[in-house]
């Protein structure tokens, strides 16, 4: 789970690879969301936000579930995708 104290640990952690963030209530991750991080594991580093604020202002994320492929982390810029569209395929 990312948090705001743990982000910038979180992106260090990408090493080059492109960044994914789920925002969500849930209290458990989505399957969708498993299988999508176990098939590009190579590819791309997924979190998952639960319940931070900042976190939501700082990416402009107005309500959850809200999924963001990060283009620059530290200005916390990326596309977001309205999830009730994302399919495995």
């Amino acid at each position: 789970m990312v948090t705001q104290e743990n982000y910038e640990d979180w992106v260090e952690t990408a090493n080059g690879k492109g960044m994914v963030l789920l925002f969500t209530d849930r209290k458990s991750t989505a399957p969708l969301f498993k299988s999508l991080s176990k098939f590009y594991k190579d590819k791309l580093v997924f979190g998952e936000v639960k319940k931070e604020p900042e976190l939501l202002k700082k990416f402009g994320i107005e309500k959850s579930p809200a999924l963001i492929v990060i283009s620059d982390p530290y200005e916390f810029k990326g596309e977001t995708y309205n999830t009730t569209d994302i399919k495995i395929d």
